[in-house]
């Protein structure tokens, strides 16, 4: 080994054992904390950590994020800014929190992802497995984890760690304001255009309850002028499947909601209130 490789590595390891000293449980340690493990065709075993904390953000934040420096034949990381890290902490774990996760392997075969240890989770959180390949969801909590057969090679964009389990969603509805009838993509897209063109900057003034989606910044732009109480905010695909659910809307005037991770194509985006339901079709580029 090299002098500067074994420099790096001596400074991962130090990196690495600072932050899971300063992520350890201690007394008076509340914080929810979830470690996840990867088994790798060779028998590698990967543990990452996740820690819920009020003081990081869902971005880079020095002294809660750790990142990886390290190069194994087989490897699982956290995906944060284009960035490899086995230590994250974030704000906030919820149903709507998404956790993009990255991995290699030198070796076709099979691979488990599971959760080692859990620390102040609550009973009633999800936590599961997603699969973009498939949008599929698999439970990993309580269970031996998630195994599947892996051809050799780097997977950054294929699995993301969430905290709700949509598998059996699904919903047949009528639209309450507009039909919606689609035949084809293009059409869906030339009815979108003014949707797409609106300006996140645009003011709302409509004295009734609005809903817009912006492409711009992939969020859900709420006008509730008169503070109609809002039970949920759902996404689903146009085979009637539940991609994305809010139910922990504020009640203020105006709302912004950040969607994560939707592929491109086209939804039909529902405000559901204690009496009634808005629905609108939008197109996510």
């Amino acid at each position: 080994m090299t002098a500067p490789s074994l420099k790096l590595t001596l400074l991962s390891i130090l990196l690495i054992t600072f932050y899971f000293n300063a992520f350890s449980q201690t007394n008076g340690d509340d914080r929810m904390k979830i470690r996840l493990g990867f088994s790798s065709p060779n028998q590698i075993h990967r543990q990452i950590l996740v820690t819920e904390d009020s003081n990081a953000t869902a971005g880079i934040d020095f002294g809660y994020d750790a990142e990886s420096f390290e190069n194994h034949p087989d490897d699982m990381y956290w995906i944060i800014e284009n960035r490899t890290f086995l230590i994250q902490g974030i704000d906030i774990i919820n149903q709507n929190s998404v956790l993009p996760l990255g991995l290699h392997t030198a070796t076709d075969g099979v691979s488990t992802i599971s959760i080692d240890q859990l620390i102040n989770v609550p009973e009633t959180l999800e936590i599961v497995l997603f699969d973009n390949n498939n949008n599929s969801y698999h439970n990993i909590k309580g269970n031996s984890g998630f195994t599947l057969n892996l051809p050799a090679g780097t997977y950054l964009n294929r699995f993301e760690l969430r905290f709700v389990n949509n598998n059996e969603d699904s919903i047949s509805y009528e639209e309450e304001e507009t039909e919606v009838e689609i035949e084809t993509e293009a059409e869906a897209e030339e009815s979108n255009t003014e949707i797409e063109a609106i300006n996140e900057t645009e003011e709302v003034v409509s004295t009734k309850l609005g809903l817009q989606f912006f492409n711009n910044t992939k969020s859900i732009s709420i006008n509730n002028p008169n503070f109609q109480t809002i039970t949920s905010v759902e996404i689903f695909n146009f085979n009637g499947q539940l991609k994305a659910q809010y139910n922990l809307v504020t009640l203020e005037h105006k709302i912004v909601i950040q969607t994560n991770n939707l592929n491109k194509g086209t939804y039909i985006l529902v405000l559901n209130t204690e009496s009634k339901r808005l629905s609108k079709k939008i197109l996510i580029k």
